[in-house]
């Protein structure tokens, strides 16, 4: 089994940067300034429009990538979705934080356990 991480990592994929938030740089604003941060105000909330809909988008497709990950893991390994779900959590738990590609390792390695378990006699 090979796996491209970096695809299912989504290592191709760009989080959209966030608009920045204007600020009212006076303690004692003028008319003016307070026009114009209402204006800016104004093209900040229709920026962050855009910016909810990008990042909805990429967060859909992260999850895509790991619903296709999950699930030719779980057809190779010939698991139930309630077995690959016990063995998922663990190694969730043990591998995310150092990466898509250590989870494998840990359910792998649980995986083997397992297989090994149901084997045994007695």
């Amino acid at each position: 089994m090979t796996y491209d991480f970096d695809y299912y990592s989504g290592r191709d994929l760009t989080y959209p940067k966030s608009p920045k938030k204007p600020w009212l740089n006076s303690r004692n604003p003028s008319a003016d300034d307070a026009i114009d941060y209402a204006k800016a105000l104004k093209q900040y909330e229709q920026a962050m429009v855009g910016y909810r809909e990008l990042a909805n988008a990429y967060n859909d497709q992260m999850n895509k990538r790991m619903k296709e990950f999950q699930d030719r893991l779980r057809d190779e390994c010939d698991l139930s979705q309630a077995q690959f779900n016990l063995l998922w959590a663990k190694a969730w738990e043990d591998g995310h934080s150092a990466g898509l590609n250590e989870v494998f390792y840990h359910f792998e390695e649980l995986y083997e356990l397992a297989t090994e378990f149901a084997s045994l006699e007695g």
